[in-house]
């Protein structure tokens, strides 16, 4: 089983774009982060990416470095390919293991016509068919290297789980990561299994205003979850927040609506 056998029923149209992280939990507690690429993840025409279908998307990723492009799926016969973009025999055999990822993001775009047949092996060439072998097989895919600076398009989340946050109301459904006990914490919100929104605001975490320790805090008013921030202007010893209202879309993701100023009396 691959641990990214998940990756098949995620929702692709949920507009998650760039803010997207998998967590994947183990066995007695343990759980590993994967942040960046993730196969069946969508490259765009101006070299991004995005988690989700997204306008311009010329590729389909395999692994964080490595990607099918759209144009190569488009004819059921042989076309002319670059021997250099021909995959190998091992890198079909990924394909096929990842087949039911890449069909599941071909498919949320509406690009049913070309999902990858059951038999991705026996089906395309590689380069090790060059030759004699070229006759057995009728059908040609091109997979190509990305540089992968495309990384930097994704939040960089990493830490352990935290959980009672005294900050956090306990019927707020997100999932709040910690990092070194004075970095911001990241605040994840659930969409499906393992799957996960990030959300563009972190939750301070104590840092020290004018000799004295704070800790960002979230609540809920009139339907709107607000993640609130302390501050300090500099030169005039008063300690402020910066507070962000978030409600939820049609989609069920967290957008950012409102921000403002406050100040934490004396």
């Amino acid at each position: 089983m691959n641990k990214f056998d998940f990756l098949a029923k995620v929702d692709r149209k949920i507009a998650v774009k760039k803010q997207r992280v998998a967590v994947i939990l183990g066995e007695k507690g343990s759980f590993t982060i994967c942040n960046g690429i993730l196969p069946g993840d969508y490259l765009l025409s101006d070299g991004s990416c995005s988690a989700s279908v997204d306008q311009g998307v010329i590729g389909i990723f395999v692994s964080k470095d490595k990607y099918i492009p759209l144009s190569s799926l488009t004819s059921k016969e042989a076309c002319p390919i670059s021997t250099d973009n021909l995959p190998s025999q091992q890198e079909l055999e990924d394909i096929q293991e990842k087949k039911e990822i890449i069909n599941n993001s071909l498919s949320a775009m509406g690009a049913e016509d070309v999902l990858l047949p059951e038999d991705v092996v026996g089906s395309f060439l590689c380069r090790e068919d060059i030759g004699a072998k070229a006759q057995q097989k009728n059908r040609t895919l091109a997979i190509k290297k990305y540089d992968s600076s495309g990384q930097r398009d994704f939040p960089e989340v990493w830490g352990g789980i935290l959980s009672g946050d005294p900050n956090v109301p306990q019927n707020i459904d997100l999932l709040l990561i910690h990092q070194f006990c004075k970095d911001p914490l990241w605040l994840l919100q659930k969409i499906t299994e393992n799957w996960y929104y990030v959300l563009d605001t972190r939750l301070t975490s104590n840092l020290l205003l004018n000799n004295k320790f704070y800790n960002g805090r979230i609540y809920e008013s009139q339907e709107c979850l607000i993640v609130e921030n302390p501050y300090a202007e500099a030169g005039n010893g008063e300690v402020y927040t910066y507070s962000v209202a978030y409600a939820k879309d049609a989609q069920g993701l967290y957008r950012k609506i409102d921000a403002w100023n406050g100040k934490i009396p004396a």
